[in-house]
């Protein structure tokens, strides 16, 4: 497997120059952006489970990958039998959507000994509620999880007049299912202020490429996209008790809140007083030996982001991490860590003083929260990102699990140099053995 070096990733300055950048994440395609659509086969039949078994096996084993699709089908008729990729979707929901309204008539097991497979069957929907067999559609499934799944069309798809919806009072407006991914395209803006139903509305029609995508790979109307992301920022919004509750804790537990903001996001910076005092007096006990900070931002709690502000203490027995400081945030964002530890110094003022490391992972908010407020630290990144990061650009790029193996080993031995000319010489012996 042969790796760029020019392709750069900005780590340590130097680490990994053919790593990509770390923010670009492997995209799913659910439609367009080089979505492939295919008919698998004919069959008027529907499938047997010997078959249907068969042919996801073989889709398993990385046969006939040209005859699968990545994308729900667009203009399905009778007849017509595809293999869809449920990694490939947005949301693996979308493969029982489509251009057409049926009735789920329900899921049952094939063979009823030893099962092999789910069988999903739906009948057209017709006017005046009533369904038909006329037209049908089939899912296959495998019952140990597969990532295939076989979609199949049985009948006359002419008997299936469009309706509109139940709710609607114009009988003209076409009702369509939409796409789950759709919805969560539309939830993802609900802490976005800036983010209004018009320009979502817009944003997804874009991505139309047919006209048979139009209210099912995108938003059927503005009235849909309204009424989604109302109920989304419904759902985050904190209630009049949760705010009350969280000052009457504040009250309780003395100084342990130590800032809550409120407007226009919430933000809650918590820490004990005596662990802060004795911090601010470990930074200046033995300046010769580094104390190694940890930010990390990973942690949740409900739809709350926990940032966590831990320490080594350097003068018990192992160097124990001890937990300084929290703050729970509704988005990510800069000035948010910014403000955290504005407020920090304020109860660590000797934290200005010193230039230990912090180590935390390659968010640009947190980088630039740091030096604008402690430009004596020095920012080191965790390895475990690092190493995160490479595994998700090399599966990007197909690698085995020998090259997973390989090039993990040679990033973990640069990462362990103990000098910058070091480090650059073992990335450029690496970098010719790659070649």
């Amino acid at each position: 497997m042969e790796l760029n070096k020019s392709t750069c990733m900005t780590e340590v300055d130097y680490i990994c120059q053919w790593i990509e950048d770390p923010r670009q994440k492997p995209g799913l395609s659910g439609g367009g952006n080089g979505a492939h659509e295919v008919v698998y086969m004919t069959r008027d039949k529907s499938l047997t489970t010997e078959e249907s078994v068969q042919i996801i096996n073989m889709c398993e084993l990385g046969e006939q990958t040209d005859r699968i699709c990545t994308c729900i089908p667009s203009n399905p008729v009778g007849g017509n039998v595809y293999i869809v990729d449920l990694l490939s979707l947005p949301n693996i929901k979308d493969v029982r959507v489509d251009k057409f309204v049926w009735v789920n008539i329900g899921r049952k097991k094939y063979p009823r000994k030893s099962s092999k497979i789910y069988k999903t069957i739906y009948k057209i929907r017709l006017q005046n509620n009533a369904c038909s067999s006329e037209f049908q559609k089939f899912l296959y499934e495998k019952i140990e999880n597969s990532r295939y799944v076989i979609v199949q069309y049985v009948g006359d798809a002419s008997v299936y007049e469009p309706i509109s919806h139940g709710n609607s009072k114009n009988n003209n407006l076409i009702m369509r299912r939409t796409c789950p991914s759709v919805f969560d395209e539309i939830k993802r803006h609900a802490n976005d202020v800036t983010a209004s139903a018009n320009l979502l509305e817009k944003e997804s029609k874009s991505k139309a490429e047919t006209g048979n995508d139009l209210g099912v790979k995108t938003a059927r109307n503005l009235n849909q996209v309204k009424n989604h992301l109302y109920k989304a920022r419904r759902e985050n919004k904190l209630s009049k008790d949760d705010l009350y509750n969280l000052i009457e804790i504040s009250y309780e537990l003395e100084n342990f809140n130590k800032q809550i903001d409120v407007f226009p996001s919430l933000v809650c910076i918590s820490g004990m007083d005596g662990i802060l005092q004795e911090f601010n007096d470990l930074l200046i006990f033995d300046k010769e030996n580094p104390i190694k900070m940890f930010y990390d931002t990973t942690y949740k709690l409900g739809e709350l982001f926990v940032s966590v502000l831990s320490y080594q203490h350097i003068i018990f027995e192992k160097n124990p991490i001890i937990p300084l400081a929290f703050m729970m945030h509704d988005k990510r964002d800069a000035k948010f860590h910014k403000r955290f530890f504005e407020i920090l110094t304020d109860h660590v003022p000797n934290l200005e003083k010193t230039s230990f490391p912090i180590v935390c992972d390659r968010e640009p908010g947190i980088k630039a929260a740091i030096s604008k407020t402690l430009p004596n630290l020095h920012v080191v990144h965790c390895w475990n990102h690092i190493k995160t990061d490479v595994k998700v650009w090399l599966n990007k790029h197909k690698a085995t699990q020998d090259d997973l193996q390989v090039y993990l080993s040679d990033v973990t031995t640069i990462l362990k140099t103990n000098s910058e000319q070091s480090c650059l010489l073992k990335i450029d012996e690496y970098h010719d053995v790659c070649l």
